[in-house]
């Protein structure tokens, strides 16, 4: 709905995206050690970072190409791990938007938002709430949008997994191929370089060559 929303040039030029997730991490599996996790591993690719890369991800789908970041992230709780476990990222787009992505493994009650300004109003989507909000400044008024009837969280990765399947056997083409998934993990990976260096990292997409990670 976010996606069908944007296309419309009626909502105006978009400005900023603020979009935010967070949850304690031993809640994520509360059947198992989350000590031994690969969440708590920085070697196994844990950290806030990588982790909830797919803010980034679907924060890219929305507003385009991303062309620099920087982030400040570190271990701040008590927990029992050797990654970072909050992370404040701040994203430039060549379309000249601005967006920023808070992810953290300390919130204890399940959060997962996202708003994002336009020229004629506002947008907001809650996973929890299970709707989107478009305010709308012609009118001065909210109007919502629910989740479709009989959508459960569930039915996502059966999706996925049938469209991976169907993916094998040549039947369909990815919705994500490969290049845009390595240039997804670009910006996560520069996010986690950039809190390292303090320093803001550039990433226009014209400086890509045909291997995205580089």
């Amino acid at each position: 709905m976010l996606n069908s929303l944007l296309a419309e040039r009626a909502i105006g030029k978009v400005i900023a995206s603020r979009v935010k997730v967070g949850q304690y991490l031993p809640d994520w599996h509360p059947w198992e050690n989350y000590r031994q996790s690969y969440s708590a591993q920085g070697e196994l690719g844990g950290g806030a970072n990588l982790d909830a890369i797919h803010e980034i991800d679907y924060t890219r789908c929305l507003l385009g190409e991303v062309a620099g970041t920087t982030c400040v992230a570190g271990k701040l709780s008590q927990l029992e791990i050797d990654t970072e476990d909050v992370a404040a990222i701040l994203l430039r787009f060549e379309n000249g938007a601005v967006g920023e992505i808070h992810l953290d493994y300390i919130q204890r009650a399940y959060r997962r938002t996202c708003q994002i300004i336009v020229e004629e109003g506002t947008l907001h989507w809650d996973y929890t709430a299970g709707e989107v909000r478009w305010f709308s400044a012609e009118t001065k008024k909210w109007k919502a949008y629910g989740n479709p009837v009989g959508w459960s969280p569930n039915q996502l990765y059966l999706d996925e997994m049938k469209h991976f399947l169907l993916c094998v056997a040549g039947e369909e083409e990815p919705t994500l191929d490969v290049y845009d998934a390595a240039r997804v993990l670009r910006i996560a990976l520069a996010a986690k370089e950039s809190a390292r260096q303090q320093r803001w990292i550039e990433l226009r997409s014209q400086t890509w060559s045909t291997n995205p990670i580089l």
